[in-house]
């Protein structure tokens, strides 16, 4: 799930394919040999170059959240071990799932530690989770932000 681990080795990886390529006798593979290697990471990837139509709805909660929302508040989504909603809120926090997040010691705890809102995501990285012991300060189909 986290593709830009391989970030560190692709130098290393690129080393090894310009020596390979090198090695071969004939300047025509070279570059039939390149084309194919640019033409399979390109369609590996293209699931990549689009942002998917459910989490289309996460492009709009920095907005939502910046009406109220100090720059420096903290926050927490409950999207399990996924940060993606985290950057696009452009928000510092936490991400976690829905059973800690409905635990009212743990966020005590957070709050110690500057937790400001609750954002519960209803459809794309999360599931939808009541909490009553806060108040709402946006509520829509995608996502609801509660206050601490």
């Amino acid at each position: 799930m986290h593709n830009y681990y391989i970030i560190p080795f692709v130098p290393v990886m690129a080393l090894v394919a310009a020596y390979g390529l090198h090695n071969l006798a004939k300047f025509k593979w070279h570059i039939i040999i390149l084309v194919a290697i640019v033409i399979e990471g390109i369609a590996n990837q293209n699931h990549d170059f689009t942002v998917k139509p459910k989490d289309l709805t996460l492009l709009n909660l920095e907005k939502d959240l910046n009406t109220f929302c100090n720059p420096n508040d903290l926050i927490i989504i409950n999207s399990g071990e996924y940060p993606t909603p985290m950057y696009f809120a452009h928000k510092k926090g936490w991400v976690n799932n829905n059973s800690n997040i409905a635990n009212p010691n743990f966020i005590k705890d957070l709050q110690f530690k500057g937790l400001r809102y609750i954002v519960i995501l209803k459809q794309s990285f999360g599931t939808n989770t009541n909490l009553q012991n806060y108040s709402v300060v946006i509520d829509n189909q995608w996502y609801t932000i509660y206050k601490i």
